[in-house]
């Protein structure tokens, strides 16, 4: 609780200030004797839930602050840096649930938050009225690029752009990368080689090798027979 900024629960009635179930509280304290000994699991459970919420404040601390760290933690989180444009990430918080179910689907109203329950057909909108993302802000313009120019290929691998001035490197499946994973336009430069795609001896993995010890493994590029 104190790690949430909330009030440590040093006695009985103090307890009693989080759970206001006076039976389960002397429970608690017989079971466990003093609040110190109570497991964040059993307590958080028992805490009076928030208004309008399912949790006790303890509980929606933690929640929120594991789905912050996982958000945050995400190097694809689409508003970090480096990862779209502002144009794009302005095409991107126009979406919504709602516009996908109408793209894929065969509906023609939907809810306008589709996270939100509604009654048919008052809290219904039509999916025209629903904005969609505009994907010319993804359109590459070759004349316009990068002043490092086009980003070299690989055989048996693949380049994608994670910004204006970075790119990700992978190879194809059967093949290791070796080299930088990632380079970044640096002036007029690249700031690194692109990296290259060995093909993996599957046949070398011994004892675990792909085929049965009764066959005889031969490595083909990209796999194995």
């Amino acid at each position: 609780r104190e790690f949430c900024g909330l009030s440590r629960l040093a006695t009985p009635a103090d307890l009693i200030n989080a759970v206001s179930d006076q039976k389960l509280v002397a429970k608690m304290i017989a079971l466990y004797s003093h609040p110190d000994n109570i497991d964040v699991w059993l307590g958080g459970l028992a805490e009076d839930f928030l208004p309008g919420a399912r949790t006790g404040p303890l509980f929606a601390c933690l929640i929120g602050k594991q789905m912050q760290a996982l958000r945050e933690g995400d190097r694809f989180w689409y508003e970090n840096n480096n990862i779209f444009t502002k144009i794009q990430r302005s095409e991107l918080e126009k979406h919504s649930l709602s516009r996908v179910i109408c793209d894929n689907t065969g509906l023609s109203h939907v809810p306008l938050d589709a996270f939100l329950l509604g009654n048919y057909p008052d809290n219904f909108v039509s999916c025209d009225s629903i904005p969609g993302i505009n994907l010319e802000a993804w359109k590459e313009s070759p004349e316009k690029g990068t002043t490092c120019g086009s980003p070299r290929k690989i055989e048996n691998g693949d380049f994608a752009f994670c910004s204006e001035a970075t790119v990700i490197y992978s190879c194809h499946s059967g093949y290791r990368l070796e080299g930088h994973e990632e380079i970044t336009c640096q002036g007029n430069e690249w700031s690194n080689q692109p990296p290259i795609c060995s093909d993996i001896n599957e046949c070398e993995d011994q004892p675990n090798g792909p085929c049965h010890s009764s066959a005889k493994c031969k490595n083909t590029l990209g796999g194995f027979h």
